[in-house]
């Protein structure tokens, strides 16, 4: 796929996610914050695209992130964003998602291509404030061993020593 037939396939599972989502929990609205929006009607609300300074406040505002991702092959920091500001995620099954995204700990990782699951994954949390808590706290938790000084601490110093002492 090309990455504009991916950005497609994402918004169709975001439209189909939303209106499922309505059906399960009708006061949930969906707010869509990316510079690719399409026409949600009523199931969502398009912030269109946020500068970092305001990303954190639209953050803050949010119950839970959902991330329909399909793409493998880039960095996704929207689902370390999320986790930072303590929002439990439902994720598609992918491997930046993955990594970022417990299932059952600090959010769930669905199936790409299966709306259903993912809105009512969504209603659970949106439903459960002391799962949407617990699970939060967890991702805000998981979240903070990304940050820079223990990304060089775990990965980038033992990584150099290794090649020093490989000589």
């Amino acid at each position: 796929h090309t990455p504009t037939q991916h950005l497609e396939e994402a918004m169709c599972a975001l439209r189909a996610t939303a209106v499922a989502l309505r059906g399960l929990s009708p006061s949930a609205r969906l707010m869509v914050a990316s510079q690719y929006v399409g026409q949600f009607g009523e199931a969502a609300h398009t912030a269109g695209w946020q500068a970092p300074s305001r990303l954190a406040r639209l953050l803050s505002k949010a119950g839970v992130s959902f991330l329909p991702t399909l793409c493998q092959d880039y960095m996704n920091t929207a689902a370390l964003e999320a986790a930072a500001a303590g929002l439990p995620t439902v994720a598609t099954d992918t491997s930046d998602n993955r990594q970022f995204v417990k299932d059952c700990s600090t959010g769930f990782i669905v199936p790409p291509g299966d709306p259903r699951l993912a809105a009512e994954k969504l209603a659970l949390l949106l439903d459960s404030e002391a799962l949407r808590i617990k699970m939060g706290q967890a991702a805000r938790a998981h979240a903070l061993a990304f940050d820079w000084e223990a990304t060089l601490d775990n990965h980038y110093l033992p990584l150099i020593a290794s090649l020093v002492k490989a000589g």
